[in-house]
Order: structure tokens, then C-alpha cells, then sequence
């Protein structure tokens, strides 16, 4: 018997069914057998938990319908994402491009990661099946969105590097910074997309919000002079809960601020721990929801 066919057939009642633990076997086995030709197709099925959990070389019902759900999603994401990078890229082409049309791009993508991808994300209600039966499930899947745009992002970056007239070192703290801040976005989002409640998704996309806006206000408290630090042997400063300040910085064209700005260890040190700290919290974050689903 062609297990494959009996995985099809079981997931299209399951799919007809709102309570998927009442399988009807017999009718499994004739549609089976209407479908495929097959007039050997017995008329008692494997249970489910033979299916679930007899052979570990077969998929279950659930990583079926999770990795379907997934693929989808993500194949739509990234040509959305390719789509908007290629806006932002005739946008700055018909402002008349430049230097400063290259920094553009990169705030355009920056836009794309910190802001444009958790509104979509969070409004999207294409996996709420998924959420309701497996929330856990949702922070793998955030993360392989947030993987998706990373990897297409480098083959915009990279390229820029030569149109922009920047350092290696410079390319690469341009391009740690968005993948660091991006990351810790992340983490609320998947954290909002294991809920169908439209209040903590609002509210996970404000906290986005203010991973991008809000700490650049702390700029205007008395604790701007804790957060801002000096560039050693220059004359510039930068808010470390700023990434909109750093990112200016670090994205001017033709060299920007001169080798001896964007190799100082200050900008390492920042961009680094911003970077140890979103991994940190993926970490945790699948720690808790894997204690959660056992």
C-alpha cells in the first residue's frame, strides 16, 4: 500500500473535518481506492498513531499541514519582499540616485525589516488554523520568514557596497545592524503570532514600533548621556538604543566617515551585543514555548 496516498487522503478529511481525531476509515479506504485504481487497498487503515508516531521516517498529520502552511507563507513573503526592494530601488533611481540615493535604499530596506514586515505579519491571518492547534510552531516559522528576507536582503547590500563607494568594514556593520535589530523585532513578532487576538498582535506591532522609534526618544531624557557614546579619536557620537542614528552614520557614501571612524571597536562592540542579544532571546523564546508544548 502507497503510504503517500493514504497520508493525501487522510489529510483531505482532515481538512473536511473541524474535529480531527474522528477518522472514517472506511470511507478512507474507498476513496483511496476510487482515486488511485487500487483494489487492494484494505479497508482497515493504520490509526493515526501508527501514522503519528510508528515510524519516525513518516510525517505526521500536523508537520504536514505545519511545513504546507510554512511554504506558503514564506514563498509569498519573499516575492512580496523582492517586490518592495525593487520599489525602493526605482524610487531612488528616479530621485536621481547618488550617494545619497544608496543610503536611501538601505533606509528603504531597513523600513522593509523593522516595519512593513511585522504589520504584515501580525495582520496576516493565513495561519490561525495553525496558532490554534500549534503555537509553538509559529516561532519556527517567524523565524524562517525572518531568514527568508535576510538571505535576499545580501543580494542587495553586497552589491551596494560598489555603488556606494563603502569599506568591507563598513558593508559589514551595515549589514550586522540590520540583521541585529531585525532579530529582537522578530522576537515580538513571533511572540504576537501565537495569538489570534487582535489586541496582543496590535500591541506586539506597537513594541516593534518602539524598538524603532521609541528608544530613539530616549535621546530627549535625561538618559541621553548614558546611551550616547563617542566614537574614540573622533569627533562623532551615537545613541547605542538608536538604530536609525547609527544607521545614518554608517551608510554615507564614498568611504562616509573614513576608515578610521567605522574601524574603531565601539561600533563592534554595539552592533555585537545587539546581535548576542536577539540570538539570546530566539534561545529563549524557543525554550519556553517547547517547555509550553510538552
Amino acid at each position: 500500500m502507497n503510504i503517500q496516498a493514504v497520508l493525501r487522503v487522510r489529510y483531505i478529511n482532515m481538512s473536511k473535518s473541524s474535529d480531527h481525531n474522528d477518522w472514517n476509515e472506511e470511507d478512507d479506504a474507498k476513496h483511496l481506492s476510487a482515486s488511485s485504481g487500487d483494489e487492494d487497498v484494505p479497508s482497515k487503515l493504520p490509526d493515526a498513531g501508527t501514522l503519528k508516531s510508528g515510524n519516525k521516517n513518516q510525517p505526521s498529520r500536523m508537520a504536514l499541514r505545519a511545513a504546507e502552511l510554512r511554504d506558503a507563507n514564506i514563498r509569498v513573503l519573499t516575492l512580496l519582499w523582492c517586490l518592495w526592494l525593487l520599489g525602493a530601488w526605482l524610487v531612488v533611481a528616479l530621485l536621481g540616485g547618488g550617494n545619497e540615493g544608496v543610503r536611501w535604499m538601505v533606509f528603504g530596506a531597513a523600513i522593509g525589516l523593522f516595519g512593513v514586515w511585522p504589520a504584515f505579519r501580525l495582520s496576516s491571518i493565513g495561519s490561525r488554523w495553525l496558532v490554534r492547534k500549534k503555537k509553538y510552531l509559529m516561532v519556527g516559522e517567524v523565524f524562517m520568514e525572518w531568514l527568508s528576507l535576510i538571505v535576499v536582503l545580501q543580494a542587495v547590500i553586497w552589491p551596494l557596497q560598489i555603488t556606494g563607494g563603502w569599506y568591507i568594514e563598513q558593508t559589514i556593520l551595515i549589514n550586522g545592524l540590520l540583521i541585529g535589530w531585525s532579530l529582537l523585532t522578530g522576537i515580538v513578532v513571533a511572540c504576537g503570532a501565537m495569538s489570534v487576538h487582535g489586541s496582543r498582535r496590535i500591541i506586539a506591532m506597537l513594541i516593534c514600533m518602539v524598538l524603532v522609534f521609541g528608544l530613539a526618544l530616549l535621546e530627549f531624557t535625561p538618559l541621553q548621556r548614558l546611551l550616547t557614546v563617542e566614537v574614540t579619536g573622533t569627533n562623532y557620537t551615537f545613541s547605542v538604543v538608536n538604530s536609525l542614528e547609527q544607521l545614518w552614520l554608517l551608510s554615507a557614501g564614498d568611504g562616509g566617515l573614513g576608515l578610521d571612524v567605522y574601524d574603531k571597536e565601539i561600533w563592534w562592540i554595539t552592533i555585537g551585543a545587539v546581535m548576542g542579544l536577539g540570538i539570546c532571546g530566539w534561545v529563549v523564546l524557543k525554550m519556553i514555548v517547547s517547555t509550553k508544548a510538552k
